[in-house]
């Protein structure tokens, strides 16, 4: 009787290794299946490709450059100026990088450079060390640069305002 049991229960035993073993087995081909499918489509699938006309590349061109706008870059030298300080101490230096929409501003720039010096210097040096300590603050100080140059000029616009050098001391 317990020899009977015994043999009952190696039995069951070995349908559930044989079961496992079957379920690992397929599990190992559904991933070597879709590691192949992936590397079907990533490798070896490509679509067709219509081959492209002259004059649709024209139009491509033409439809990449009007929505794309080329940026000119005008260097200014460096800033020194003292911070609106209590004690009178603390200074900044700053270079900025003005991103502007054309060469004609860029142009312009460089035939007002002295207004454009003059507001900017006016525009930092009104400026206490807390107001342009952290982030927010250079960000803020970037928008008010960039809104005045903006109303000073006339044959286009500042787009964007880096800080290429940012010093306080």
């Amino acid at each position: 009787m317990a020899e009977e049991e015994t043999q009952k229960l190696e039995e069951k035993k070995e349908k559930k290794d044989f079961l496992k073993l079957i379920m690992v087995i397929s599990q190992i081909l559904i991933l070597l299946l879709v590691v192949a499918i992936f590397v079907y489509f990533k490798f070896f699938f490509s679509l067709p490709t219509v081959p492209a006309t002259v004059e649709s590349q024209e139009k491509i061109k033409k439809q990449e450059e009007s929505t794309v706008q080329k940026q000119v870059i005008s260097h200014l030298d460096p800033f020194v100026v003292n911070l609106l300080d209590e004690e009178g101490r603390r200074f900044l230096k700053v270079t900025i990088d003005l991103v502007v929409e054309s060469e004609k501003v860029s142009k312009e720039i460089g035939e007002r450079l002295p207004e454009i010096r003059d507001l900017i210097i006016v525009c930092l040096s009104d400026k206490s060390f807390n107001e342009i300590s952290d982030q927010m603050g250079k960000m803020r100080l970037r928008n008010e640069i960039k809104q005045q140059l903006n109303s000073l000029l006339t044959t286009g616009k500042v787009t964007k305002v880096l800080f290429t050098e940012f010093v306080v001391q």
